[in-house]
């Protein structure tokens, strides 16, 4: 589930433009498998993110339209290079990222331990 906070970002009028230029630039089609709307649902994916840049700040060249298939697929392994666990909220490395709460919610891999064992003994 995505997080409310940039849930709310993507409602925002500046993101909503920005959307609808990638999307008729991209023929509202996904750029993956050419599949299009209607036949498909449509993201607009940043191809990378910059820390402190808002959905909109984004030039269109690091912008593209996926069906929400392929957009899955790119953010399936994704990590980021510095998370927060969503544990125990400290700031950890991509080396001690161990798993998922959820889709964008780091664990750190003391965290993970202390599940295994509160699950396993």
């Amino acid at each position: 589930m995505m997080r409310n906070w940039y849930a709310n970002l993507l409602t925002d009028p500046r993101w909503l433009k920005l959307r609808r230029e990638r999307l008729t630039i991209d023929c509202y089609k996904c750029q993956t498998c050419g599949v299009g709307y209607p036949h498909v649902s449509l993201a607009v994916h940043h191809i990378g993110y910059i820390t402190g840049w808002m959905p909109w700040d984004y030039p269109l060249s690091m912008l593209q339209t996926l069906c929400f298939a392929h957009h899955e697929e790119q953010h399936a392994g994704q990590r980021p290079i510095y998370a927060q666990c969503h544990c125990c909220k400290k700031i950890v490395s991509e080396a001690d990222i161990m798993g998922r709460f959820e889709k964008h919610e780091w664990i750190c891999g003391k965290c993970v331990d202390e599940m295994e064992v509160k699950c396993y003994g």
